[in-house]
């Protein structure tokens, strides 16, 4: 299951702290405008571990984050004549893929559920199989039981009635003239 609003909302904010840090002290310690860019490419670090963890989401959440976080920053030495519009496509681009990714991480988990759910089902069907191959087999010994009972008995009654009949006949031969 996919944890609260709140925790979601929690994660994003905490997650923008670190990179959107890095990029403020770059931004005074380094002049360099290359830094700038690779620096500017942390902040979507976020965007695809929320995507990740919440799904689709978590991506729209950390993608508006950084969009509201981004949008009044002006790096003012790091800036080449298309920075903002390279940021800006850098931006699109990765948001797109942390959707992307927060999709296919939802869909993920619905199969896993899905699957989870089918091998329940499967585990007491196989309980219920066992079960009931257990009452046949039961049954067929008691089944088994009673015909050997029946056999026995029945066998045993007409041996001990032929027995006496051929005593009796042989009797009366004995007896006879």
């Amino acid at each position: 299951a996919l944890p609260s609003r709140g925790a979601l909302l929690l994660d994003g904010l905490f997650g923008l702290v670190l990179p959107l840090a890095l990029i403020a002290w770059l931004n005074i310690v380094n002049t360099d405008p290359m830094t700038g860019d690779y620096s500017r490419v942390l902040v979507l670090l976020p965007a695809l571990y929320l995507g990740y963890r919440y799904g689709w989401r978590g991506a729209a959440v950390s993608i508006t984050l950084i969009g509201l976080t981004l949008a009044p920053i002006h790096i003012g030495h790091w800036d080449a004549p298309n920075a903002r519009a390279t940021t800006h496509m850098l931006f699109a681009l990765g948001g797109m893929a942390a959707l992307l990714l927060g999709a296919a991480m939802d869909a993920q988990r619905d199969s896993n559920m899905q699957v989870a759910m089918r091998n329940l089902e499967l585990r007491d069907a196989s309980v219920a199989l066992r079960d009931a191959a257990q009452r046949n087999l039961r049954m067929e010994e008691e089944q088994l039981r009673r015909i050997a009972t029946e056999i026995h008995d029945e066998l045993g009654q007409n041996l001990t009635a032929v027995h006496t009949r051929i005593k009796l006949a042989a009797d009366r031969l004995n007896a006879a003239p």
